[in-house]
């Protein structure tokens, strides 16, 4: 009998072992998923500021495209009058 719990404890200590050497891989791999997890959410930050900066830029070149297109209507406006006789004081 006192080889059989000899043997329980030595296969009991087996299993702890075991046991603890999964428990401090399952461990690493979370530590190591959490900085990684931690790396993905300061990307993502620093994307939504490049994101934000470059909605704006759009928005910006928006306004001055459309401030160019009414120039070059006014322009062209101009242009297909220059040639344009004006005759005043004449009564109709």
């Amino acid at each position: 009998m006192g080889t059989e719990i000899a043997d329980l404890k030595r296969e009991f200590r087996k299993e702890l072992r075991e046991i603890k050497q999964s428990l401090e891989f399952v461990n690493k791999q979370y530590e190591d998923m959490k900085k990684e997890c931690a790396g993905v959410k300061e990307e993502n930050a620093a994307l939504k500021v490049s994101n934000d900066l470059l909605a704006q830029e759009v928005d910006r070149l928006k306004a001055q495209v459309r401030d160019n297109s009414l120039r070059i209507t006014t322009a062209q406006d101009q242009y297909s009058r220059n040639k344009n006789v004006e005759v005043k004081g004449i009564p109709v």
